[in-house]
């Protein structure tokens, strides 16, 4: 099973991006599976009416309200979700190829990486990270854009310096038109699938590094806690409320 995170700014087009793959994906004799860490949210929001292309606004603000709530209690609440359907998913892929079936690879898809302990279980699980970066393009700086569930990706667009900038597998700028984004997804999809061996921007630090010389083991926990460390160090202790998940584009 292949799995590919996707972070970035609201309405940068992770969605968009999302869809791009998975028909790839589905092309090359996959089976793709859309998820997010906002999906929960995002079905409730639907249901009280909140659809997102005709009441925007409403929408943003019941899925970040939603999220916030929930990691009040347990700041990890959504990745134990996400965890826990990723694993799900595992046993269908062992089932399907248990069963002989010709299309039995899964490329999990989730479009709505937002915080620090949501690129810790994308590294755990030994995701591709994607940052799609807004490049040249000009974002709309609304009322919204402030909620700390934006912080992680503005940071990583305003600040070219930013450690997080190497966490990523790879980094994408969405500035042009859809036909040049759908080009450049296009070429690193059979990577980002496992289809074939190519190019990554790789972190330097001495646990990522470790892992690539094989120079000893690294569990998820050790990757993780070298991440938290990486960012501390630029950033300061996280508080728990400051990570909150609510939607995806």
């Amino acid at each position: 099973m292949q799995i590919i995170f996707i972070a970035g700014q609201a309405e940068i087009g992770k969605t968009t991006v999302a869809k791009i793959i998975a028909s790839e994906a589905f092309n090359n004799g996959m089976v793709p599976v859309l998820e997010g860490f906002a999906k929960p949210i995002k079905d409730e929001a639907i249901a009280k009416g909140y659809i997102k292309e005709k009441h925007p606004v409403k929408y943003r603000k019941f899925c970040q309200a939603k999220g916030s709530l929930l990691r009040k209690d347990d700041h990890d609440y959504w990745v134990k979700q996400m965890r826990e359907r990723i694993h799900a998913i595992k046993k269908e892929e062992i089932k399907a190829l248990d069963k002989g079936a010709k299309f039995w690879e899964r490329v999990v898809i989730v479009d709505d990486c937002r915080y620090v302990n949501e690129l810790g279980l994308g590294m755990e699980q030994n995701a591709t990270l994607l940052f799609l970066s807004q490049g040249k393009k000009v974002i709309k700086n609304n009322q919204w854009r402030k909620h700390e569930s934006e912080a992680l990706a503005r940071d990583i667009d305003n600040n070219k310096q930013s450690n997080y900038r190497s966490i990523f597998t790879h980094i994408l700028n969405n500035d042009g038109t859809l036909e040049e984004l759908k080009s450049k997804v296009c070429e690193f999809v059979p990577i980002w699938c496992g289809l074939k061996t190519g190019n990554h921007v790789e972190c330097q630090c001495k646990a990522c590094t470790a892992r690539r010389n094989m120079e000893k083991p690294i569990s998820p926990e050790e990757l993780f806690s070298e991440l938290v460390d990486l960012i501390e160090e630029q950033f300061g202790p996280q508080e728990k409320e400051d990570e909150d998940d609510e939607e995806t584009e």
